[in-house]
């Protein structure tokens, strides 16, 4: 829940930043004056719903190159972000000189008003709104770089979230297309936003500044519910439905998670001590005094039958195809442990090494792994 409140809360700051309502007002303007009002709502629509899915796939891409980081690392640069886009909104609300507001470079507004003053077929609307997803990225660049990296360190899914983040971000958007299809004009929603902008800075500030108390006061993340020394590791990849089924059963698990890409500092120390690991994501690792407790993979959503990979029958299949070993509690099968000593993700495999964590305990990674 904290993690979709400063999601929400960012994608807010990034829907009312000035740079956007200039955009499509602009934009409309243009069309307006060279058609009429129904061509401009669907060019309006056109160009918002381009601007969605291009930030969709920069989103996307984005989260591949954070899942290199640890989350240490993305923690301090999120908060580096924060302060940093707060003392900007500040700035832009007192129109202090010098430090300025989020906003685009002149030498880009020069280019975005050309190619919006053009965009009048509804082909060039969609690349021109692949173009300016660009160069609007100096002003919302901040607010979704914080948001991709506190979603590859929280529990969060991927792509929903991109696609609700990005549908904030674009309302707006539509709704400015909407106010001038139906009555007001371009010139009118530059007045207001010339006249309101100190205000939209000031409550980008405020929503920023929640969003920094909240996440590092109220939210306590999987990767921070620190309980002693004792930690479970778990290498996975953003992009991996395995992955992300493994997140989401893990969401109300009162344990320390730690996240960690397989690209990481601790997958290398963790592979050192598994040297039977061949790089496949999602691994959960329990150091325990004798040796790791490892379980490979996972069923994803549409896997996932009564708890095992697709169904209890075809993973015994699986088992023995692979020479493993059935874990039975009496009659009931529970899990395959396989010859190398690995577990085969399931449920009933994953609430074994949560119950190995809280008897025994887990250790945590040392600089002498």
């Amino acid at each position: 829940m904290g993690d979709l409140i400063n999601i929400s809360l960012l994608a807010l700051v990034d829907s009312i930043n000035p740079c956007t309502l200039a955009v499509q007002s602009l934009l409309l303007a243009s069309i307006i004056v060279k058609y009429d009002k129904k061509r401009a709502i669907i060019s309006g629509l056109l160009f918002s719903l381009t601007v969605f899915f291009a930030y969709l796939l920069y989103g996307l891409g984005i989260l591949k190159v954070v899942s290199f980081f640890n989350s240490s690392l993305l923690r301090a640069g999120v908060n580096v972000l924060l302060i940093v886009m707060i003392v900007a909104e500040i700035n832009g609300y007192l129109g202090a000189k010098g430090f300025k507001a989020m906003e685009m470079p002149l030498f880009l507004r020069r280019h975005a008003k050309r190619l919006l003053s053009n965009a009048s077929s509804y082909g060039m609307v969609i690349l021109t709104a692949f173009l300016i997803s660009i160069f609007l990225l100096p002003c919302s660049s901040g607010p979704y770089l914080t948001a991709l990296s506190m979603m590859k360190e929280g529990s969060l899914t991927s792509l929903g979230v991109l696609i609700y983040y990005n549908f904030i971000f674009i309302l707006p958007m539509i709704l400015i297309t909407l106010l001038v299809g139906y009555g007001s004009s371009p010139k009118s929603i530059m007045k207001w936003k010339e006249k309101h902008i100190g205000l939209l800075h000031l409550i980008s500030a405020v929503l920023l500044f929640a969003v920094l108390i909240y996440y590092n006061f109220s939210f306590v993340s999987p990767s921070q519910n620190v309980e002693g020394n004792k930690a479970l590791y778990v290498i996975s990849s953003p992009t991996c439905p395995h992955c992300i089924n493994l997140k989401n059963d893990l969401k109300q698990v009162s344990a320390n998670i730690i996240y960690v890409s397989p690209t990481s500092t601790e997958a290398y120390k963790i592979q050192r001590l598994v040297p039977e690991w061949s790089g496949g994501v999602p691994l959960m690792v329990c150091l325990t005094s004798d040796k790791p407790l490892v379980m490979i993979g996972y069923p994803s959503a549409t896997q996932e039958k009564d708890g095992y990979f697709l169904g209890e029958e075809q993973e015994k299949e699986i088992c023995r195809s692979q020479q493993g070993k059935e874990i039975y509690d009496g009659n009931k099968y529970l899990y395959c442990v396989l010859p190398n000593g690995f577990i085969i993700g399931n449920e009933y495999a994953l609430n074994y090494l949560l119950e190995v964590y809280r008897n025994q305990g887990c250790k945590k990674l040392t600089d002498s792994n």
